[in-house]
């Protein structure tokens, strides 16, 4: 557990360096539920330089921190953060909710898998807004970072038609320049990719970029142009019903 620990929190320090990529999947059932997943691949960490650049921040911890190490670990919200669940006004959002934590030296990997089920598409927004205060600062899976709106439902399901909305401008707050250069050194390279499942043939969307392939529709992105809302990732899909 404490090496987990030390894991946990190397993973919040550089989280955001280049070349990782942040995967989303939305899997929609008949009736409007499903299960939302997202994950952070952060297998550059496993480099021999980025682990030499860990053993001068964290001296002998962090230099023995990923060597060797196979690990594939899971952490349910329910046991782990279970008093703090309890204290919100919707708790059930939070049930059967985990993180998974891969890290093989020998594979070169390290990848972050945070799930959860829906009742409601609402739940998605919750579940992100409440994130940090469940699992902690910067183990959130980058769901805090602006990729989903707060106080917005930004997803919403009206008979055969999936919206995903447009944040609000200035969502991410204003940058100053220092933050904006931090950003653009930190995110250059990385990807942002949303992937939507449903339970039946995809008709036609109105997201740019978007690609259908059956019932699955997928949109690439780069990470800085969504942090920044240079792209639009809003826009209509409409599908057929099993």
């Amino acid at each position: 557990m404490k090496r987990l620990s030390v894991l946990l929190t190397f993973c919040s320090l550089f989280l955001f360096t280049g070349c990782i990529e942040i995967l989303e999947e939305i899997y929609l059932n008949k009736g409007g539920s499903g299960k939302y997943q997202i994950m952070v691949d952060m297998s550059a960490l496993m480099d021999e330089s980025v682990q030499d650049m860990l053993g001068e921040f964290g001296g002998e911890e962090g230099a023995n921190s990923l060597k060797g190490i196979e690990l594939d670990s899971v952490i349910n919200f329910s046991d782990s953060a279970a008093d703090q669940i309890k204290a919100l006004d919707r708790p059930e959002v939070f049930e059967g909710s985990q993180m998974r934590m891969a890290v093989s030296d020998s594979r070169d990997e390290m990848v972050i898998t945070i799930s959860m089920n829906f009742k409601d598409l609402s739940d998605i927004e919750y579940f992100s807004s409440h994130l940090s205060e469940i699992a902690g600062e910067g183990i959130d899976g980058g769901m805090s970072t602006g990729l989903i709106p707060e106080g917005t439902n930004y997803l919403t399901l009206k008979g055969k038609k999936l919206t995903r909305h447009a944040a609000p401008e200035g969502a991410m707050g204003a940058l100053s320049e220092e933050e904006l250069s931090m950003a653009q050194m930190f995110f250059q390279g990385a990807t942002f990719t949303s992937v939507y499942h449903f339970p039946g043939k995809v008709k036609k969307t109105t997201i740019p970029g978007a690609e259908i392939d059956g019932n699955k529709v997928t949109i690439v992105s780069d990470m800085l142009e969504v942090m920044s809302q240079e792209i639009d990732l809003s826009g209509d899909i409409q599908f057929k019903w099993k």
